[in-house]
């Protein structure tokens, strides 16, 4: 808010770019001095800029339009989050470290049944 003299109150926004926006807030009830501050600060301080697109589709596309849960499991729709199962990476191959403890455990096996087969040989 900067303070004037004999002059209406104004919301002086100055953004780390060095943009500032004036909003004169004469008349404003609380309510939309609110809402103001709060564009205010959620705002980078530049312009805005209209964007316009140089075309017009006269027909949309049969396909219908793209979202970003176009090829997404339709699971995801009635699942409620966090899920473990929906947090692990889709190609999760084993580490060297797995592969070799694998490796160990398998060794463990085969020594252990030549050992049973020894001593049921012997007996």
């Amino acid at each position: 808010m900067k303070p004037r003299r004999h002059r209406s109150p104004v919301f002086v926004a100055e953004y780390l770019n060095g943009g500032r926006k004036w909003i004169p807030v004469n008349n404003f009830t609380r309510e939309d001095i609110n809402k103001w501050l709060d564009l205010l600060k959620t705002q980078s301080g530049i312009p805005e800029a209209r964007l316009k697109k140089y075309w017009c589709t006269k027909t949309p596309s049969i396909q219908g339009p793209w979202s970003p849960f176009l090829h997404k499991n339709p699971e995801f729709n009635i699942s409620k989050f966090p899920q473990e199962k929906f947090s692990l990476p889709k190609n999760l191959q084993p580490s060297a470290t797995d592969i070799l403890i694998e490796m160990f455990k398998n060794q463990k096996l085969i020594d252990a049944n030549e050992n049973n087969f020894k001593s049921s040989e012997q007996n």
